[in-house]
C-alpha cells in the first residue's frame, strides 16, 4: 500500500512538473507573438511614416530647384528679420508643402501599448519610446517650420528652413526601429512587404 502511494505521488508530481513546463512554454510562445504582432504594428505605421516624410523631403527639395537662383544667398536669415524675395509663383508652392506637412503631421500611429505593456521589458519599452519620441521631435520640428513657412511664403531662408528639417532626422527614426527590433531579440519584419 504504502509502495502505491510513492507512485501515486510520483505520478502526480510528474503530471504537475509537466504542467508546469506546458504552461511556461505557451506563455513564452503566447508573449512572443503579442511581440512580433507589436513589432510588425510599430513598424507597418513607422515605414508608411517614414515613407510620407521622404516624399515630403523629395518635393521640397524640388521646390528648392525650382528657386535655386533666389536661395544661393548663404545663410538662414531669420524669418521676421528676411525680406520677400522668392517670386509670387512660391506662395502657392509653399502652401502645397504646408498642406503635405499637415496631411505628414495628421498620421496616426496606433497605440495599443496599454495591452501589450506587460509584454515588454523595461529595456524594450524603452527601445519603443525612443522610437516615438523621435518621430514626435520631428514633427514638432517641421509642424514649426511648416507655421513659419505658411505665414513667410516667399522668404528664401524660411523656404530653406523648411527644406532642411523635412528630410533631417527622417534616417535615425529607421535606426531606432531596428535596435527596437533588436531589443525584441526578432528581426524586423521586411519593410518592402509591409507598405501597399
Amino acid at each position: 500500500m504504502i509502495d502505491w502511494l510513492h507512485v501515486g505521488v510520483a505520478v502526480l508530481g510528474a503530471a504537475v512538473l509537466i504542467q508546469t513546463l506546458t504552461a511556461f512554454v505557451e506563455s513564452r510562445t503566447t508573449v512572443r507573438r503579442q511581440r512580433y504582432v507589436l513589432l510588425r504594428q510599430v513598424t507597418n505605421d513607422m515605414e508608411y511614416f517614414i515613407a510620407l516624410a521622404l516624399a515630403l523631403g523629395s518635393r521640397a527639395r524640388q521646390v528648392e530647384q525650382r528657386y535655386a537662383a533666389q536661395l544661393a544667398a548663404p545663410g538662414y536669415p531669420d524669418p521676421v528679420g528676411d525680406v520677400d524675395g522668392l517670386p509670387e509663383s512660391a506662395r502657392e508652392t509653399s502652401a502645397w508643402l504646408v498642406a503635405r506637412a499637415h496631411q505628414l503631421a495628421s498620421h496616426e500611429v496606433a497605440r495599443e501599448l496599454h495591452d501589450i505593456g506587460g509584454t515588454l521589458d523595461r529595456a524594450q519599452a524603452d527601445a519603443l519610446f525612443a522610437v516615438l519620441e523621435a518621430r514626435r521631435v520631428y514633427l514638432e520640428v517641421l509642424t514649426t517650420r511648416a507655421m513659419d513657412l505658411a505665414a513667410f511664403p516667399r522668404r528664401p531662408g524660411v523656404l530653406k528652413r523648411f527644406v532642411g528639417v523635412a528630410e533631417l532626422n527622417v534616417g535615425h527614426i529607421r535606426e531606432l526601429l531596428e535596435e527596437f527590433a533588436g531589443s525584441l531579440e526578432l528581426p524586423p519584419p521586411d519593410a518592402s512587404m509591409l507598405i501597399d
